[in-house]
């Protein structure tokens, strides 16, 4: 839900800045200007190309973040655990744990099969602990 917020808030500062262009683009009083990057000597439309360059490497960042993979619900749960058992990090620095909007950081490899990998052999080493105790 914050991600798509994110989105939609940067989408619209572009939004403004382009309007912003096209008033500074509408009162030039050199034509000549508007064929020519180089002979552009409005400080007006280039602060608003560099905001708008600023913007636009804002929103990319942002929609990346929106296609990331929300973070493996079992690994939530390992870092909750750990975190309740040891009791190292306050609760309000660890509530974000909460929330069901988490994503993932470390990229996971391509056909899942580390990450299935990894899965078993914790399932085998908490099978085996259950069995030694009881």
């Amino acid at each position: 839900m914050t991600r798509a917020r994110m989105l939609l808030y940067k989408q619209d500062i572009i939004s403004q800045l382009e309007a912003r262009l096209e008033r500074v683009d509408r009162d030039e009083t050199k034509p000549l200007f508007l064929g020519s990057r180089r002979r552009d000597a409005n400080l007006d439309r280039q602060a608003v190309m560099n905001q708008l360059d600023i913007a636009m490497k804002e929103y990319v960042r942002t929609q990346q973040a929106l296609n990331t993979k929300s973070a493996p619900k079992r690994s939530v749960r390992n870092l909750q655990d750990w975190i309740n058992n040891f009791g190292c990090i306050s609760r309000e620095e660890v509530s974000y744990l909460d929330r069901d909007d988490l994503m993932e950081v470390a990229p996971s490899d391509a056909d899942g099969f580390l990450e299935s990998l990894a899965t078993m052999v914790e399932d085998g080493a908490v099978w085996a602990c259950d069995m030694i105790k009881g």
